[in-house]
């Protein structure tokens, strides 16, 4: 089934390098600073100098104390934290006993995450401040964040028990996230609805808590006494809309509604589904009263009673029907993987030059620690030295294994240097390049099944050298149903059909969900991709049959159609060439 979602292009992100490979080999860098006298040296100052890493983006932040850190482990997380044992411990088994709370809501929903999850629980708003992001770092206002992206996610709360909220707005975010990769075209309102009625969820007592009031929203309603559904409704998935509804009106009734269709006090709970599967259809107000067979107006006023005559019931749930969720491992964390997690959260946070000194405190804690090479080539990618990043990646798979996300760090890696051999047109290092990050991305998968985009970019790959085209539509098949809504995934796997002889369903990709999901914009790329391709091919046909002006008119035609500048400059490229040969002859 096709599924809508995001058009982001995750592959035109990928910088051109400075150099190209060396017969595949990584070029020759030397550092004076990473010899081992001079490690030693960095073991020995570590400790008092991990305030240092912090400097650039907050002067007044207090030391990390890495060696304070615990570990947690449950059944589907691993948590990090400096808070005392007792907290973290009681986070780690919220987090785990709210996944298998939220399972419940849908019995086939995916609760394994297609991307690595990080979670690091701050004890307090001092060690909290320089990790937080955008224009509110450091400032007391945020207390916790979902930070989402292909690569990883990072979960990060201030774990101090006087404060209340944070660990709301982080479950809010993860329902968000895991509606988006189980029912990506549900409406707006409900995921934001859905997200809210969770944001509340609590163990305390022995018991699991679902449901609890959101205090500002009935304190909204009180005020006002407003509900139109009907403005509610129409808010699109996309957001369409939502700019000319009030906030406080839009996620109260939105919630409000959830609640009261989850609620076991609501006739109506039944015909949920069947709504959310016809929502995407014009007028959802009219398609809504037509579904649950009422008046908006009557259902505004049975919502009214419901929130705000006493107060909307919470369902709570005894911890015994969660025994295995409810169990947690404490251990001492390594200095040198707490260093590593807040490297990689200070790179998601747009830091590099801070990331590059945890990665690097944290090899000198650990001088063998695989990851954290990897995430200090990772940081030199990011700053376009791609060949320091070259022989810190060899340092890392010289000292492997490496976790998922350092693998697919390598195969990411490994496709810019493609990107620059195929500029430079050294098409021998193209298809030595391919298999190589093709073997990446699968070691990453080795190790995470669900690891969408590294079965996506596993994928993309064999679009590159010699790589058999049926392989890569099976890895693209895959990311589809573990990534759903990625239109450019679409527009992938169209192309290797093509690629593989598929014209067929290449072109019902093309009128399909690319154009379904992604519009005419993308639906006007793929026409351009397929009747290039197709003149592509019959020019080769043409040439291998000695037929070489045919040949260079059917590569001109070809030319004339190409949008992408570099697209059409490397086809002009090639059509020199060839009138180059033509010439000798």
């Amino acid at each position: 089934m096709w599924r809508s979602g995001s058009q982001l292009d995750v592959f035109r992100s990928f910088s051109s390098p400075e150099t190209g490979m060396n017969n595949g080999k990584p070029a020759k860098w030397k550092d004076p600073g990473k010899s081992g006298s001079r490690r030693i040296e960095r073991v020995a100052l570590a400790a008092a100098v991990v305030t240092l890493a912090l400097a650039p983006f907050s002067l007044t932040a207090q030391p990390v104390a890495v060696e304070d850190w615990k570990e947690v482990r449950t059944a589907s997380f691993v948590l990090r934290s400096n808070a005392s044992i007792e907290r973290t411990a009681a986070i780690a088994q919220t987090l785990e006993v709210f996944r298998a709370a939220f399972s419940g809501l849908a019995p086939e929903m995916e609760m394994s995450s297609p991307v690595p999850t990080r979670i690091v629980a701050f004890r307090d708003e001092a060690s909290f401040a320089p990790f937080k992001s955008g224009h509110e770092s450091g400032e007391g206002r945020v207390l916790g964040q979902f930070l989402s992206h292909p690569d990883g996610n990072y979960m990060t709360l201030n774990a101090d028990p006087r404060l209340l909220g944070g660990f709301g707005v982080v479950l809010h975010e993860y329902v968000h996230f895991l509606v988006a990769h189980n029912f990506p075209g549900v409406p707006r309102w409900f995921n934001e609805g859905l997200a809210e009625y969770y944001s509340t969820f609590a163990v305390e007592s022995g018991y699991a808590v679902v449901g609890r009031p959101v205090e500002r929203h009935l304190e909204w309603l009180r005020r006002h006494g407003r509900l139109d559904l009907t403005e509610v409704l129409e808010v699109r998935a996309t957001g369409a809309g939502h700019a000319e509804v009030e906030a406080g009106h839009y996620y109260a009734a939105s919630w409000g509604l959830v609640h009261y269709l989850l609620s076991s006090r609501s006739p109506m709970s039944g015909r949920l589904a069947r709504f959310l599967g016809s929502a995407a259809e014009p007028s959802p107000a009219s398609r809504f009263e037509e579904i649950f067979e009422l008046r908006l107006e009557d259902l505004e006023q049975e919502l009214r009673g419901y929130l705000l005559n006493g107060r909307p019931p919470a369902a709570s749930l005894p911890l015994t029907e969660f025994a295995t969720a409810a169990h947690v491992d404490v251990v001492s964390a390594s200095p040198a993987a707490v260093l590593g997690d807040l490297g990689g959260l200070r790179v998601r946070l747009g830091d590099e030059i801070s990331a590059g000194r945890l990665y690097d405190l944290a090899l000198a804690y650990d001088p063998d620690n695989a990851d954290a090479y990897a995430g200090l080539a990772h940081v030199r990618d990011l700053e376009q030295r791609f060949e320091e990043a070259d022989v810190l990646f060899a340092e890392a798979l010289a000292r492997g294994p490496l976790d998922p996300r350092s693998y697919l760090l390598y195969g990411r890696h490994l496709l810019v240097r493609l990107e620059g051999a195929r500029r430079t047109g050294d098409t021998a290092a193209v298809g030595r390049l391919a298999v190589v990050a093709r073997d990446a991305f699968q070691m990453a998968l080795d190790l995470a099944p669900t690891f969408g985009e590294a079965s996506a970019l596993a994928g993309y790959v064999h679009l590159f050298g010699d790589l058999e085209p049926r392989g890569g539509v099976a890895y693209l098949e895959r990311a589809i149903d573990l990534l759903p809504g990625r239109v450019d995934l679409y527009f992938q796997l169209m192309q290797l059909e093509a690629r593989g002889e598929g014209l067929g369903r290449a072109r019902a990709l093309a009128d399909g969900p690319i154009r379904q999901f992604g519009g005419e914009e993308w639906g006007m790329r793929a026409d351009e991709e397929l009747d290039r391709l197709a003149l592509l091919q019959k020019a080769d046909e043409a040439l291998k049959a000695g037929k070489v002006e045919q040949g260079i008119e059917l590569l001109e035609r070809a030319i004339a159609i190409t949008s992408d500048a570099d697209l059409r400059y490397r086809l002009e490229d090639n059509l020199e060439r060839l009138a180059e040969r033509v010439e000798k002859r």
